[in-house]
């Protein structure tokens, strides 16, 4: 079976927004495209959902790890503000049983594809499932077991959304996620370049360039620990996640050289050579 892609499934939605405005459906609009790339959190829900749903399609998971996927993502999501909660709700409102259509007349009316069109809906759904478990349960209550989770975390870049608008606030998932990592803080490159982060984080002066050679150390050091495997909630691979924003604020234009923790990068590559 196909996988659906982040793209996919905006791509969908906002079909779907369209046509229900253009019928008449809707009366006012509920989302934009800038939406599902500005929200961070929003953005991070939705990947790991759509990641569900893709393992789930090749039966590498079965019922019991999505409900534990999904507690996962409801943890994630009680830190999340208001405003994006509530766009999530809003996602909801585009479930075509809301206005009592089948999904072959909705994928017919609103031209797309109908296996895209059934995914959208299954992530529809867990996003409802999801939400209603921020409710029911405290966040204490439901990360006790999260780090014995032994479910494979998001490593597909497809399923990850562009991150030119949020690597900002993402970068400081990964840092406040990797200092906790214990395996790592023994090696003087990691210990130091998180301390340089740290007081960029804190001053408030972290820049792009900043951004894409910390994530450049990361991945360095990731290579020379493969035993290691860091993710971030709700359970992002952190080396895939780092080589994301690389790849996207790069392709924007962003220099990491202009950077002072490009330095690092550089000491590191040297080492890895020397050690070969």
């Amino acid at each position: 079976m196909s996988t659906i892609s982040y793209n996919d499934v905006v791509e969908s939605l906002l079909k779907l927004h369209k046509c229900y405005r253009v019928q008449g459906f809707l009366s006012a609009d509920l989302i934009n495209k800038l939406d599902f790339f500005s929200k961070p959190r929003v953005a991070l829900t939705i990947a790991s959902l759509l990641w569900i749903i893709n393992l789930a399609k090749r039966n590498i998971v079965g019922y019991s790890d999505i409900i534990s996927m999904q507690r996962r993502v409801a943890t994630f999501l009680a830190r999340t503000g208001s405003d994006e909660m509530e766009f999530l709700r809003k996602l909801l409102e585009l479930a075509p049983v809301k206005l009592g259509l089948d999904i072959a007349s909705t994928s017919r009316r609103c031209m797309i594809e109908y296996q895209k069109l059934v995914d959208v809906i299954r992530l529809l759904n867990l996003i409802k499932e999801t939400l209603s478990l921020t409710t029911l349960t405290t966040h204490i209550q439901l990360s006790e077991n999260l780090r014995k989770s032994r479910m494979p975390c998001l490593n597909d870049d497809e399923m990850l959304p562009s991150t030119n608008a949020i690597a900002d606030t993402l970068t400081k998932v990964v840092h406040s996620e990797l200092e906790n990592v214990k395996e790592l803080l023994s090696d003087p490159y990691f210990a130091h370049v998180m301390e340089v982060m740290r007081e960029k984080i804190k001053a408030n002066q972290l820049r792009s360039s900043d951004i894409v050679a910390f994530s450049l150390v990361i991945l360095a050091l990731l290579r020379q620990h493969k035993e290691i495997q860091i993710c971030v909630e709700p359970g992002i691979d952190v080396e895939t996640l780092c080589r994301k924003i690389y790849n996207d604020l790069t392709y924007s234009g962003t220099d990491p050289s202009s950077s002072d923790i490009y330095t690092l990068y550089q000491e590191l590559s040297t080492r890895t050579v020397i050690r070969k």
